[in-house]
């Protein structure tokens, strides 16, 4: 690497003044990048890195950037230009949790209706509008629900009917963290410890919250695939009436986010899942009867194990 830094350091010495301008002019959102991440600050903090990354794409792409194209196996996608981790992915490896969009399809037919609660971009959304009926998309992010308009516009998705408000327990406002490089990490204001979820990028703001038997009335699903950073509970409170005729219920289990972000037990966690009979672990291949489910999840929080989905199962 010293090597190959003395040779391009040689060549740019033999430019011209006009040809180091243009050098400069080019590279400087590089030689910015490589200062941020050399700094103590950055190379103890993740997220600082993180923001490094986004200014990083920001500079490159050109201020009025808001999104890049993707063409992938799952469709056409606009993702933010900032986002380094689901637009990374997305960007760079052309796949955002492949096998999870897998185990859905194992569990759906053409005569599903399926919930997406937390639907981000519509990585998920795209492929699974394909195969099912129909499907509701709820997103609290304005940026990740304006891309998800589009998504579904670019995919010529028909069967779906978009949200853009906080699933909750209740119907009113509710404070809202916006993270730019980490778009899929937006969250509610934690009730607990604040620090680890925001960054010095973060926007706090203020957002329609409601319950969705509320929202969703006499509307009826098959299937809920939930993603709510640490508000899954207050959303499973808020629309136990769909609950009842649900069969399945994805849902991403983090320990830290139920602690930090609900500031809850894992007691209260498991109250609104005692509807269902089966607990089913991608992950470790394994099925959990009913009974057990609380020890279990209660294991897995106690150990901080965090799953990107559970599956809850009725008979």
């Amino acid at each position: 690497m010293e090597e190959k830094v003395k040779y391009l350091l040689s060549r740019f010495s033999a430019l011209t003044k006009q040809e180091k301008e243009i050098v400069m002019r080019i590279g400087q959102p590089a030689f910015d990048f490589i200062e941020d991440i050399v700094s103590e600050e950055v190379l103890s903090d993740p997220n600082h890195l993180l923001n490094s990354m986004a200014k990083l794409s920001k500079n490159i792409l050109g201020e009025y950037s808001q999104a890049v194209l993707v063409d992938i196996e799952d469709g056409i996608f606009l993702v933010d230009s900032e986002d380094m981790v689901v637009g990374a992915m997305l960007r760079q490896e052309g796949r955002y949790q492949k096998e999870e969009i897998e185990a859905i399809k194992s569990f759906i037919n053409n005569d599903s209706k399926v919930l997406f609660v937390g639907a981000h971009i519509g990585v998920f959304a795209v492929p699974i509008a394909r195969i099912v009926e129909n499907i509701v998309c709820i997103e609290a992010n304005l940026s990740s629900y304006k891309l998800l308009e589009y998504n579904m516009k670019l995919n010529n998705i028909t069967n779906c009917k978009l949200y853009n408000t906080v699933a909750f327990n209740y119907d009113g406002e509710i404070d809202f963290i916006i993270n730019r490089e980490n778009s899929g990490g937006s969250k509610i204001v934690p009730f607990g410890n604040l620090d680890p979820y925001v960054t010095e990028t973060s926007n706090i703001v203020e957002l329609s919250c409601c319950r969705l038997d509320s929202l969703l009335k006499d509307q009826d699903f098959d299937v809920v695939i939930m993603d709510l950073e640490g508000a899954e509970l207050f959303a499973l409170l808020g629309m136990p009436k769909i609950l009842e005729k649900v069969k399945l219920l994805f849902i991403e289990f983090i320990p830290h986010h139920i602690k930090n972000v609900a500031m809850i037990e894992i007691s209260a966690f498991c109250e609104p899942l005692e509807i269902f009979d089966k607990l089913i672990i991608p992950e470790l291949s394994k099925e959990i009867d009913k009974e057990d489910i609380p020890s279990v999840l209660k294991v897995f929080f106690e150990c901080d194990k965090s799953f990107d989905s559970l599956i809850f199962k009725k008979k």
